[in-house]
């Protein structure tokens, strides 16, 4: 991977250490340059999950994507900087409080000084890491917290926009 073009891409000069500031920074350039987008997939155009062909999309066409390609890239990115990163599956939260099936949804946790969930592929969600120890993070579009619900941790948007 070409990590400063994908720099370059989401308006990062130069590189820095794994550390929150960073990956805060990361995420948020990200999420402003880089759309959720699932053109591919309306119209029905075969999509390849493999990094060369993610990358290609995203960095040098210069398009989005959804969520498998967002955060399977930046997952990517964020190995090559040096961040201990892992994919999770994810299940989204339907209006009635139910949720979607496993591997609906994809997103990345990251581990730091405490473990983190990234999510660069939601669209309009929240711009920062969100802590996996239940603390509050609020910006722009809401304020969102991880908690332990039973085994599982659910990821709730309190301004009712469920991801």
């Amino acid at each position: 991977m070409d990590v400063q073009a994908y720099l370059r891409r989401i308006g990062i000069e130069g590189e820095s250490s794994p550390n929150l500031d960073f990956l805060t920074r990361l995420q948020q350039r990200h999420m402003f340059t880089v759309p959720f987008e699932n053109l591919d997939v309306m119209n029905k155009t075969e999509i390849t999950l493999d990094p060369d062909s993610m990358f290609a999309k995203i960095v040098h066409n210069r398009r989005g994507g959804f969520c498998y390609e967002l955060n399977g890239l930046f997952y990517r990115l964020l190995q090559e900087l040096g961040y201990e990163a892992e994919l999770l599956s994810g299940r989204v939260a339907a209006d009635d409080h139910t949720y979607g099936p496993e591997f609906d949804h994809m997103l990345i946790l990251v581990r730091l000084d405490q473990d983190y969930v990234v999510d660069v592929g939601f669209g309009d969600s929240v711009r920062s890491p969100l802590p996996m120890s239940g603390e509050e993070v609020s910006d722009v579009s809401g304020t969102y917290r991880i908690r332990k619900n039973r085994t599982v941790f659910s990821f709730k948007n309190f301004w009712g926009i469920n991801g």
